[in-house]
């Protein structure tokens, strides 16, 4: 039970970081000021990660199907 705990506290602080990590180089990287407001880049930045998902998720099932 404890060592189920310490790996969810684990994970948790990881996703913490690299949240944390992601914040600080949108706010402080300079490139990023070069990237153009579209719409449509919007779009694809909202959608990516469910797509992505996806992908993986149909991906893992056909491989655990086989």
């Amino acid at each position: 039970m404890n060592g189920s705990l310490n790996d969810s506290l684990s994970v948790l602080l990881k996703i913490g970081l690299l949240s944390a990590a992601i914040s600080i180089a949108i706010k402080f990287l300079p490139f990023l000021e070069k990237i153009p407001e579209t719409s449509s880049l919007a779009l694809a930045l909202v959608l990516s990660p469910s797509i992505l998902m996806a992908g993986l998720l149909a991906w893992r099932s056909k491989k655990v199907q086989e």
